[in-house]
């Protein structure tokens, strides 16, 4: 079995999920669409790390508290946390899940660029999105995790990466 299996069935079941919400996630040119980005992203961002915070397998790195200080910078509320379904989930869910978060570090690299034209630092409103790029080789750590995952567990991880997903798009479709 080729050992990138998993990953291209993850690209295939959420391809429509995930093209959906790069469509509405990140158009900002100015700083009022943005201030919005950042409160959405805090959301789904607050609801998997809290989901995933006792999952050992891949510890997802903390984004939540730095959207609360890029929230303040530009004197932006904090929505309430919306916390995603789900209470027992299974290690396939979980690596499903942590799938979508890792993923979404590569999406960030063009949100930062988007971000720095609007005068947005890694000091000042886009701490998330810095942080969420500083390690390339994070995202090709995590791809040889999934090349470990057994067949059996093949159904959780996209299960729960397209559960991420939905979740990700109930909060940034919201007008």
């Amino acid at each position: 079995m080729p050992t990138n299996e998993l990953r291209s069935a993850l690209r295939a079941h959420t391809a429509d999920s995930h093209d959906r919400l790069d469509r509405t996630v990140g158009r900002f040119d100015a700083i009022a669409p943005y201030r919005t980005y950042l409160q959405r992203t805090h959301v789904f961002r607050s609801g998997m790390e809290a989901k995933l915070s006792t999952f050992s397998t891949w510890p997802s790195t903390d984004l939540a508290s730095l959207l609360v200080q890029d929230l303040a910078d530009l004197n932006s509320p904090v929505l309430p946390s919306v916390t995603i379904a789900g209470s027992n989930l299974c290690e396939g869910r979980r690596l499903g899940m942590a799938y979508v978060l890792e993923g979404s570090g590569l999406g960030a690299r063009i949100l930062l660029r988007r971000a720095a034209k609007l005068g947005l630092t890694a000091n000042y409103g886009a701490r998330h999105l810095a942080k969420q790029t500083n390690d390339p080789a994070r995202w090709r750590s995590f791809l040889t995790l999934l090349d470990t995952v057994p067949e059996n567990q093949f159904d959780g991880v996209l299960a729960g990466a397209e559960l991420s997903f939905q979740f990700a798009l109930s909060i940034y479709a919201e007008s």
